[in-house]
């Protein structure tokens, strides 16, 4: 993040703006992929310096304001740390709903491994309706 004592406006490299990134707060990858976001509107380097990630940016028109593109890049940058953390937090759980749905037996109650998959105890998939054929004065179950 950028420290207190930073500029609001960015440093400026041969018109680059730099935008430095603490790597004690966002992982490069989160940084590469806040700055990817951006390709679109700005042209994009990401570079280590001195142990700090820097995401270099020269906007590719002359609308594009500096201080704009850098505040964005911080909330997008910000976005994607967050999305990793909860990614890794949550690791596990995905797993586990992802190893249930695609085993054949049920990881979580044995009792429902024995049930028969082709039963339909409640009836589900039998037509429910019936309809009046015009033709007859009977009522008929629909055909499948």
């Amino acid at each position: 993040m950028a420290s207190e004592s930073q500029s609001p406006t960015p440093p400026e490299e041969d018109g680059w703006i730099v935008v430095p990134f603490a790597k004690e707060v966002y992982s490069i990858n989160a940084v590469l992929k806040a700055a990817y976001r951006f390709t679109h509107r700005a042209y994009v380097k990401v570079e280590l310096n001195n142990g700090q990630i820097e995401a270099h940016l020269r906007p590719k028109t002359t609308e594009e304001s500096g201080v704009t593109l850098t505040r964005e890049l911080f909330n997008e940058a910000l976005d994607q740390q967050l999305r990793e953390t909860l990614a890794r937090e949550t690791q596990s759980v995905r797993d586990l709903i992802l190893g249930h749905a695609l085993s054949e037996t049920n990881l979580l109650d044995a009792e429902l491994t024995d049930v028969d998959s082709g039963a339909d105890p409640l009836g589900i998939g039998r037509p429910a309706l019936s309809f009046r054929d015009p033709n007859s004065s009977q009522h008929s179950a629909p055909t499948p």
